[in-house]
């Protein structure tokens, strides 16, 4: 019979008939330019299929189809030798089962500590810290707080409102502006469990590279009392483990357009530190209630990237005024080459998106728009498959990720020009 008609009757595919070929293990005879498969193919793939029951490797089968043939089973000794090969065979596969039994009990044992491990109920807010730093991102005066419900130093129900009309609420800790109202730019974020088989490893390991990136730069550069905002942490937040590890006195603000998102990240941080001073606010414009000037550290893990695909605007040229004059910038951005057919699909996906986004002088050109200027970058790798969760990206489009730091450009004195 010929290829396909073979594969068939033994319910497999012809590619796996070629491969059992290729090992010498099936030998058919060619006749007219095809492969026509005899009663001795029969019984060798019959004798294949059962050898791979036993759980022998294609390397042992091999061997045993050589012996077959060499010797036909045709004498005790022969007999013999095969049995021994299958009573070695069992005592290798009861060694597996006893290896397995062991590691079901480990991982019965792991799934029992691992419950264990929940973290404890916390109830944390806004913390007082931050009262002062509140104020009405249209007119920058201080908001006024009522109907407030304190627990310790902690703040987690009030409502905040300005003269001009401006309004904001505190529900169970979190900031909730008024540009919530609207429906949320992106329906994902980073910490849905349905979002994970969409990331590929590769991907998470060069963020995770950026991160460390990061956080070496933070810790070289940070003074004390410093005030750090994240926004857009949908996408991509810098890891809590290594908030945990910064300078206790430091105040962070994440923001984000989606309520889950800061109430997961609001959990993991409460487990891993829950004395860090931490305000958080689900917020989709970046008119954030807070006080002119007050941001000393922006962290971008992509989170420029994020805000540009559905904005047609800088990202930073909304932060502006929340920024100290010293005011620094440490993050991750990622790029396509020019002429990417994935940059002409996310155009195509995100029509509102800002046009040089996820180009390569994208961060470079935003910097220099709004007086900053990368004092350090750094190309961190490339990958060609980063998943789905990219949805723009289309396959064997080489995806680049590069870190970097940005200051205000100085601006020379009029003393300085004239001498």
């Amino acid at each position: 019979m010929r290829i396909g008609a073979f594969a068939k009757q033994f319910s497999v595919t012809i590619e796996t008939i070629r491969y059992y070929m290729e090992l010498g293990l099936l030998i058919p005879v060619k006749q007219d330019a095809q492969y026509r498969f005899h009663d001795g193919c029969v019984d060798d793939m019959n004798w294949i299929l059962e050898l791979k029951q036993l759980r022998f490797s294609m390397q042992d089968i091999q061997k045993i189809m050589s012996f077959k043939r060499i010797s036909q089973f045709a004498d005790n000794d022969d007999l013999e030798y095969f049995v021994g090969l299958l009573q070695e065979q069992k005592q290798l596969l009861q060694e597996e089962s006893s290896q397995l039994n062991r590691s079901i009990a480990l991982l019965e044992e792991k799934i029992r500590t691992t419950r264990k491990l929940a973290p404890p109920t916390l109830q944390t807010g806004v913390p007082l810290s931050f009262i002062p730093m509140l104020a009405c991102p249209s007119c920058n005066q201080p908001l006024a707080v009522e109907n407030a419900s304190l627990f310790g130093q902690h703040l987690l129900e009030a409502r905040l409102h300005c003269r001009c009309g401006y309004f904001a609420e505190i529900k169970e800790g979190i900031l909730l502006t008024s540009s919530v109202a609207a429906s949320p730019m992106q329906d994902y974020f980073i910490y849905d469990q349905d979002i994970f088989p969409e990331l590929s490893p590769g991907w998470i390991s060069l963020m995770e590279k950026g991160s460390q990136w990061i956080y070496t730069s933070l810790q070289q550069n940070m003074g004390p009392r410093q005030i750090m905002l994240q926004t857009n942490v949908e996408v991509y937040v810098f890891p809590p483990k290594y908030l945990a590890q910064l300078p206790s006195d430091t105040l962070y603000v994440f923001t984000a357009n989606s309520l889950m998102m800061l109430k997961k990240l609001k959990g993991k941080l409460e487990h891993l530190n829950p004395k860090l001073q931490v305000l958080y606010i689900v917020n989709n414009d970046l008119r954030l209630p807070l006080q002119n000037g007050c941001i000393s550290l922006v962290i971008d893990t992509l989170s420029f990237n994020d805000f540009s695909l559905y904005a047609n605007s800088w990202p930073l040229a909304h932060l502006l005024p929340y920024l100290q004059e010293d005011a620094r910038i440490f993050g991750t951005y990622m790029y396509y080459q020019h002429q990417s057919r994935s940059l002409q699909n996310l155009h195509a996906l995100y029509p509102d998106s800002h046009p040089q986004n996820i180009e390569p002088d994208y961060i470079a050109n935003q910097l220099l728009a709004n007086g900053f200027s990368a004092c350090m970058r750094e190309e961190l790798g490339s990958l060609t498959e980063p998943g789905r969760y990219l949805d723009y990206h289309l396959n064997q489009d080489r995806l680049y990720l590069a870190s970097y730091q940005a200051e205000r450009i100085a601006i020379p004195s009029p003393d300085t020009i004239r001498k």
